[in-house]
């Protein structure tokens, strides 16, 4: 504003004890208004992260592989950007360290609960001295024996991590929350941009590895298991009233300041305050950005001898294999179809907890001319139930496990090699059995061969048959090469008839053999019965032949 000029006027004198007003000073201002000031928030969606945070998305999962990143998808208001407007992302993290430790404390506190609630039942006998009557009295007493729980929380976990705020004395749940919360509520990160640098819809959000506060040295950002939340707002500059470019101030002292008007200041948007409403964590308020964890991928098994490969004597197949002390938990996936490579068509799948029903050790030495290295190496096993007579793959899978924030579960799987297996040629049913005894039936139990297993016989399944053609043909022979490269074979009938039966699904090749005729070879892919028809040529390669020749284009048998 501009202070034009002062009017002071005096009433009395400082004696005066009937002065009303020593001095009084009035500022004659020119009027003036700020107009509305509008600033219209760019409107994205994000790829990397997600914003619904009770679902299921594999996006809000980055692992060590990759550098996290989120995808902005820019679709409208975008003429808001320019030199004077920037995008600030506060990266809020969740360590792992942390959370662990009040998952843990979550399940002290359960146990303890169920605990305090256990009652044990006494009877007593009193004896009345003045009758001499023996009476019984039932007595409930709390189990305080259970409730005795010590509670130890060492400053550092597993992984060697110090707990920010936590120290090794015991700590309550309420303390783990309030840090916790203190996590969410200050962002231990924060990162500026231009907006001048975004020409296209699309901008990317890479975040490095390692962070560096001024004052500070350089830290490590991403962490196992750690979960982070993105918050993004923009900064742009506020408009007030134009022309009006100095001031002048009255100090305390009455002292008058000069000072320069300033018609520029700096906005800026805030996202959503929400709370957690569900699972262990649940009023937890967070900034509503875009959540995502972080995985260190965990080691790839190895397979241990003996591997099972090739044509087997049994369907129910032991595997071994180790490198998997990081894991949470292991999977096991079998496919029927060799040619799924990628395991992405139908597929079993069998869990296989971290137990030590599951687990040996077995000692390991390496020697060479000058030294002698011994040590022990923990196996993994699992006996695989498998189909008979089929042709299938195999791997098993490293699992690390993360229950979130939100209690959603994550999990990140790093497969071994692939191996190819045969089971043995005989119907499963031949050896399994079932028997139901109940005590509530007269009638005497005995094994049966259950209904369920002619799903799951190979025999039967899928039959290939066909008509070949030609103008001498009585008896050509089939050849069918089976995806796993044997073969069977058959002739045609007088009429050129042919029938394979006994199929598996897959993809087969069909070789037609007669003699004078061209061979006839097509793949043949099985998921139904299937009928064909075949039409051969007469073998030109040859001018003479024995059977036919061509002279100026006229067959003479």
């Amino acid at each position: 504003m501009i202070i034009k000029k002062s009017i002071q006027e005096t009433t009395g004198t400082d004696e005066n004890v009937a002065q009303s007003f020593k001095q009084n000073i009035f500022f004659d201002v020119a009027e003036a208004a700020t107009l509305p000031f509008a600033f219209e928030v760019p409107i994205y969606t994000t790829v990397g992260g997600t914003k619904d945070y009770y679902g299921q998305n594999p996006n809000a999962i980055f692992t060590s592989l990759v550098k996290p990143f989120i995808r902005f998808d820019f679709s409208k208001n975008t003429t808001s950007f320019g030199p004077n407007v920037y995008i600030k992302h506060d990266i809020y993290r969740v360590s792992w360290d942390v959370f662990k430790r009040a998952k843990e404390k979550f399940l002290i506190d359960s146990e303890e609960s169920i605990s305090t609630e256990k009652i044990t039942t006494e009877i007593i006998e009193e004896l009345d001295e003045a009758t001499g009557v023996i009476s019984k009295k039932t007595i409930n007493r709390t189990n305080n024996e259970v409730n005795n729980i010590t509670k130890n929380f060492k400053n550092k976990d597993g992984f060697g991590n110090t707990t920010p705020g936590i120290g090794s004395a015991p700590i309550s749940t309420e303390e783990l929350m309030s840090v916790l919360q203190n996590q969410l509520d200050e962002p231990l990160y924060s990162i500026t941009a231009s907006t001048t640098g975004i020409t296209t819809n699309i901008y990317d959000l890479q975040i490095d590895q390692f962070i560096k506060k001024f004052g500070d040295f350089k830290t490590e950002l991403f962490q196992d298991r750690d979960q982070f939340i993105i918050d993004t707002n923009f900064i742009f500059d506020i408009q007030l009233t134009p022309g009006l470019t100095d001031l002048q101030t009255i100090e305390e002292d009455g002292s008058i300041t000069n000072q320069v008007y300033n018609s520029t200041v700096r906005g800026e948007t805030s996202s959503e305050e929400m709370v957690i409403d569900k699972g262990e964590f649940q009023g937890l308020n967070f900034k509503g950005g875009d959540y995502f964890s972080f995985f260190e991928v965990p080691d790839k098994p190895i397979f241990e001898y003996p591997t099972p490969t090739g044509q087997t004597n049994t369907f129910t197949p032991e595997i071994f294999w180790s490198n998997g002390e990081n894991a949470d938990s292991y999977v096991v996936q079998v496919n029927y179809n060799t040619g799924d490579t990628g395991f992405t068509g139908t597929v079993f799948t069998y869990i296989v907890p971290k137990s030590d029903d599951y687990k040996e050790v077995a000692n390991s030495k390496t020697k060479n001319t000058t030294s002698e290295f011994s040590a022990d190496k923990t196996i993994r096993k699992y006996q695989l139930s498998l189909k008979t007579n089929k042709n299938l793959l195999y791997r098993v899978g490293n699992v690390k496990e993360l229950q979130n924030l939100f209690d959603v579960k994550q999990s990140v799987v790093t497969f071994s090699d692939t191996y190819s297996l045969s089971t043995q040629v005989e119907p499963i049913k031949t050896f399994v059995y079932t028997e139901s005894d109940s005590k509530y039936s007269r009638e005497i139990s005995g094994l049966v061969t259950p209904n369920s297993l002619d799903s799951e016989s190979p025999l039967s399944e899928y039959s290939l048959s066909g008509l070949v053609s030609g103008s001498t043909v009585t008896g050509a022979t089939m050849q069918l090469v089976y995806p796993n490269s044997s073969f069977v074979t058959t002739t045609t009938s007088t009429i050129g008839e042919f029938t394979f039966n006994d199929l598996e699904e897959g993809t087969y090749t069909l070789n037609t053999m007669y003699r004078g005729y061209a061979l006839d070879s097509r793949p043949v892919i099985i998921n139904s019965d299937t009928s064909l028809f075949i039409e051969i040529e007469i073998n030109w390669d040859n001018n003479y032949d024995i059977w036919a020749t061509k002279e100026n284009d006229i067959i003479k048998y």
